[in-house]
């Protein structure tokens, strides 16, 4: 299977491949919007060049596209293309294999083993919804469930993988040079890197919720650049004990590390459009806060219609 986007080809990988299925919906509706997406969009200046970092989500439509014309023409003027994953340099069989390797049991073992019954009855009860079985997915381990969910759901609404922001603003990078923060195998397999206990709080957490409304939440902040709903819907557990590793792990220490990325870059000059998901701009761990210490200046550029 291959999922065609403008210019980019992206081949979903085998053992995600229920991450790309195709479900027939609208997109939700999302209120009194503006006519373009207006996201949190910031300039930061020191060293020797400049950045511009855009909050993006993983999901997106016909309708985000294009954005506002103020992040079209800084897109455009910058030399760099800055994104958490290279998706142009992908080596399917490699990626596939490690993440069916983090993905599944060993031999013999379910998920069935893991759940109670009536979390298993739950559980199947919201994959139906989807025309998916617990049976088809029993070998898989529960970071592997709650990610399918969730993303057959967003397609139901009418958002999809191959529409982000990645991939649009990969399809028209032209002749600038792409810089991924993190390696492909590295991000696909990180909520498998989870204790047990997380990865099944979390895919129970999905189970119980309501993921329409949760989405239409995040579209309409990401859309409108509120960064306070933004981190009420992110961090609504970060003074919960039990998520503090799930927070650290998906979020602070990665901060941490692509913050120097993006020092190292500065120190070098040049100028770079970067794009990562919403979160890891948030709160006093997220990059913003962090290239703040590091002593760059950092100014949210308005969005006026």
């Amino acid at each position: 299977m291959v999922i065609g986007t403008r210019r980019l080809r992206v081949k979903p990988l085998v053992g995600l491949s229920l991450l790309f299925l195709i479900v027939s919906g609208a997109a939700g509706a999302l209120g009194n919007l503006p006519a373009k997406p207006a996201p949190a969009l910031w300039q930061v200046t020191g060293g020797q060049g400049t950045a511009y970092l855009l909050t993006a989500l993983n999901i997106g439509n016909d309708d985000f596209y294009p954005l506002h014309p103020k992040i079209e023409s800084l897109f455009a003027a910058s030399d760099n293309l800055v994104v958490s994953v290279d998706l142009t340099k992908i080596e399917p069989e490699e990626l596939n294999a490690s993440i069916l390797a983090a993905a599944l049991y060993p031999e013999g073992q379910t998920i069935k083993d893991q759940l109670s019954p009536a979390e298993i009855q739950r559980c199947t009860e919201v994959l139906a919804r989807y025309g998916l079985s617990l049976e088809q997915l029993a070998p898989f381990r529960p970071w592997f469930l709650l990610v399918t969910i969730e993303a057959v759901h967003q397609q139901t609404m009418g958002y999809f993988p191959d529409q982000s922001l990645d991939i649009y603003f990969l399809d028209t990078a032209g002749g600038k040079r792409i810089i991924g923060l993190e390696s492909p195998i590295d991000q696909a397999i990180l909520l498998a890197q989870l204790p047990p206990a997380t990865e099944k709080m979390l895919l129970l957490e999905a189970l119980a919720s309501d993921l329409a409304k949760e989405t239409e939440e995040l579209v309409t902040s990401w859309w409108r650049g509120d960064l306070e709903k933004l981190t009420a819907l992110i961090f609504a557990h970060q003074d919960d004990p039990a998520y503090s590793g799930y927070y650290d792990h998906i979020y602070f220490r990665r901060n941490r590390r692509m913050a120097d990325q993006i020092e190292e870059l500065l120190a070098t000059g040049g100028s770079y459009f970067l794009l990562l998901p919403c979160g890891h701009f948030l709160g006093e761990q997220g990059i913003i806060a962090l290239l703040q210490a590091k002593g760059f200046n950092v100014e949210r550029l308005p969005l006026s219609d």
